[in-house]
């Protein structure tokens, strides 16, 4: 639950935004609503595009090609604007920014620069990435940061001007660029609503703001922004430490991270392991990971929150299936060398005594099944209308990362 005043304004943004146009049209396609959006602005108006984007790219020249290339080579969008370098957009409207992808996009660009000469990379996106600054170097080129309402910022002027334009096409432009610079400030007052997190709040929202949200068809990817500022208070708490451990690139914990996916994974070194803190969406509910790496190629210890549960998890290198009789070698190997992993005694301690209410624990000697890789347990942190606050899943999450950083195997 977030404070009331802020419900209402999360409820109002919310019935701005379902009535819009633009928002409606831009549901069918989401993020390539606005990368088309861009295209076809550069295409139509290249002077005033490039006045747009010369907040943020150094003068050059974009070398040949059309003004506006889509998902070339995977990138979202290729500009060549007047007198700029060439411009590659990476947008990001409801999935979050992935260091690991624009790591990945490192060949397409050396490919775009021996024809441009220097290339900016911007992305652009609804929520922040998590970087100490506007820009972080990935794959050997500097990705700048920008927002979305700095963009719709930028377009305004753009907007007025063709407002004021003699013939009614570009006038009819004007009209599209001042409602789509309306419609990108009423999603990113939306976002900012749910982004507003306070320690002392539930980490998930309110039945009400949650029924807004769906009702103007945002609650998936908003969830996913709420939850990746509630992480960054988990980030911020491990690298408040001294010494603060070192912050990683995908690639650095890749070799870590193997077999399993780096994306869309923050990576810092906890000792002489590498830990990742994870957004994600499944079952129509945000969740939130930490993990462990143990070795090389091995096996992760991890903690979840989802729903009403606060899981502790073990995914191992081995005796990966979906069978009974893989999963039962798993659950006896998980068993053998995890069993005292799955110590819920910090999370009845912090949880029980305030609430007067027992907090369960599901599994007993038995584990929960999540093919082909894991096994958990879980307690039931949620019930009886009290919900885990922001601060007590700092400490729970800190707490179960620092204790698998430490693991003695």
């Amino acid at each position: 639950m977030i404070g009331e005043m802020t419900i209402e304004s999360l409820v109002a943004a919310c019935k701005e935004l379902r009535v819009d146009p633009l928002h409606n049209l831009s549901l069918g396609s989401k993020e390539l609503f606005h990368s088309n959006f861009l295209a076809w602005f550069a295409q139509g108006y290249p002077q005033d595009a490039a006045e747009v984007f010369a907040d943020w790219v150094e003068p050059g020249d974009p070398g040949p090609g059309p003004t506006a290339e889509r998902e070339r080579a995977h990138l979202d969008l290729v500009l060549r604007l007047p007198h700029l370098r060439l411009i590659v957009v990476e947008n990001k409207v409801w999935s979050l920014p992935d260091d690991t992808q624009l790591e990945g996009y490192a060949a397409a660009l050396r490919k775009l620069a021996q024809l441009a000469g220097d290339v900016a990379p911007i992305l652009l996106s609804l929520s922040p990435p998590a970087w100490d600054g506007p820009a972080s170097t990935l794959g050997g080129y500097s990705w700048v940061y920008v927002s979305y309402p700095d963009l719709a910022r930028r377009l305004k002027p753009a907007a007025d001007r063709l407002l004021r334009a003699s013939n009614s096409e570009d006038r009819f432009a004007g009209e599209l660029l001042h409602r789509y610079a309306a419609f990108v400030e009423r999603l990113c007052r939306v976002a900012g609503e749910v982004s507003r997190v306070s320690p002392s709040e539930p980490v998930w929202l309110d039945d009400r703001s949650r029924a807004a949200l769906k009702d103007a068809r945002v609650y998936d990817g908003m969830s996913k922004l709420r939850a990746r500022q509630v992480l960054s208070f988990v980030l911020e708490q491990l690298r408040s430490a001294s010494p603060a451990p070192q912050v990683l690139t995908p690639n650095e914990a890749k070799a870590a991270w193997l077999p399993w996916s780096n994306a869309g994974w923050q990576f810092l070194r906890l000792g002489r392991r590498v830990a990742g803190l994870e957004v994600n969406f499944t079952n129509s509910m945000p969740a939130l990971d930490g993990a462990v790496a143990l070795k090389s190629g091995g096996d992760k210890l991890f903690w979840q929150y989802q729903g009403q549960q606060w899981r502790l998890t073990v995914a191992t290198a081995s005796h990966r299936g979906r069978g009974e009789a893989i999963r039962a070698r798993r659950h006896a190997y998980v068993a053998k060398h995890y069993g005292s992993w799955f110590d819920f005694t910090p999370v009845i301690k912090l949880l029980g005594a305030d609430r007067g209410t027992p907090i369960p624990v599901k599994g007993g000697g038995q584990f929960y099944r999540f093919d082909p890789d894991s096994a958990y347990r879980y307690a039931k942190v949620d019930q009886d209308g009290h919900w885990l606050t922001v601060s007590e899943l700092v400490e729970l999450g800190v707490y179960y990362l620092h204790r698998a950083a430490s693991w003695q195997e």
